[in-house]
């Protein structure tokens, strides 16, 4: 049990970190780790390279 409370004080630790940049830009949480995640993995973009 000790992970699961850990985890989410973590998790709250986070959003409120967040929430600054979220309310500025209008974003839902899952918005602002989409574009987080993106953003660290480029790799990943849905850019369609036409051979």
């Amino acid at each position: 049990m000790i992970f699961w409370e850990r985890q989410k004080s973590l998790t709250a630790f986070y959003e409120a970190c967040t929430k600054p940049v979220r309310d500025a830009y209008d974003l839902t949480q899952m918005q602002f780790n989409i574009l987080m995640f993106l953003h660290n993995n480029p790799q990943f973009d849905t850019e369609v390279v036409n051979s």
